[in-house]
């Protein structure tokens, strides 16, 4: 007792092209790319050794309307080298640092900025 229907096969097939809309294959590709690309950005600042630079990275992302991997990628690579240049300087600064009893001495023989000011005041 099914219900018998008058509609055709080649009508019935008319109607569900009809419902089904092709869709450009260039359009999945991109948006597949799209999403890889999202995917790797991801798994890029997440494999990230040195969390400080993963946090900076990630507050970067927070304030950034647009961060593409390759703006991620040339973030992570600067901060890097930062890190690496000064890693290179840091034992250069030690050696022209003061030590505190001359910067004790030094502060007690260079003039206070208002002894000055009075001084030419006069």
């Amino acid at each position: 007792s099914g219900s018998q229907s008058t509609c055709t096969e080649p009508a019935l097939l008319s109607a569900l092209e009809k419902l089904v809309r092709a869709q450009n294959k260039l359009v999945n590709v991109v948006s597949f790319l799209g999403m890889s690309r999202y995917i790797i950005s991801h798994q890029l600042v997440r494999g990230l050794a040195d969390v400080e630079i993963q946090e900076q990275v990630l507050s970067h992302a927070t304030t950034s309307t647009e961060l593409d991997l390759a703006s991620v990628t040339k973030l992570i690579e600067a901060k890097e080298t930062g890190r690496r240049s000064t890693a290179q300087i840091e034992p250069a600064v030690g050696l022209n640092k003061l030590s505190d009893h001359r910067m004790r001495d030094r502060a007690h023989m260079l003039p206070k900025a208002g002894a000055k000011l009075a001084s030419e005041g006069k």
